[in-house]
């Protein structure tokens, strides 16, 4: 990455998730989701998701109970790992149901607080997890808190070398994000049927 720290979008980040990505307000309105989000809930570009609740994309069996502990979490939220046996039902835009896990962690962007959702479909996998993946989701999730984060920060830094320490730690992120990915993909090619 070359662009100075002020220059700094975490769109460069956000797109290098390959799990799907929501920013959420407190209300449940989703703010911003990445292309994978579009992708497996079967979006078309044009329509996107933002602006639409979040409850649209939860299976209606468990919808309005989804609302309440959505509620309940804002009141009181803490990062909650992805993993850890627990799968959610959700539902496509074309009408399938799918399994997913979530991961949550809320952050603060210019004075407002919203959360991050890591969402990934495991709908043709085993329940389980195995700890490389968890271990995986744990640091990209911490490293996206990061980096929105310091965008949030970014521009007030006036100190040359403080801004090149933040550039620094934005680029390294980057690479992070590339070897875990390609790391867990060498680990899925290996891993043969479950």
């Amino acid at each position: 990455m070359s662009t100075s720290p002020t220059d700094f979008d975490a769109a460069a980040l956000w797109d290098l998730v390959p799990d799907a990505l929501f920013a959420v307000e407190d209300t449940g309105e989703i703010a911003a989701a990445n292309d994978a989000a579009s992708e497996m809930f079967g979006v078309a570009s044009d329509q996107g998701l933002v602006g639409l609740p979040i409850e649209v994309l939860v299976d209606e069996d468990v919808r309005a109970s989804h609302a309440a502990r959505r509620d309940e979490w804002t009141r009181s939220p803490t990062p909650r790992l992805m993993g850890e046996n627990r799968v959610f039902p959700a539902r496509t835009f074309d009408g399938r149901r799918i399994e997913v896990q979530v991961a949550l962690n809320p952050v603060r962007i210019d004075d407002r607080r919203i959360t991050i959702a890591v969402v990934r479909d495991v709908t043709d996998n085993s329940p389980r997890v195995s700890d490389q993946a968890l271990a995986r989701d744990e640091i990209v999730q911490r490293l996206f808190g990061l980096g929105m984060s310091l965008r949030s920060v970014v521009s007030s830094v006036q100190a040359d070398e403080t801004a090149r320490r933040i550039e620094a730690v934005v680029d390294g992120m980057s690479e992070v994000v590339d070897a875990l990915d390609g790391s867990n993909r060498e680990s899925d090619d290996t891993s043969g049927p479950t």
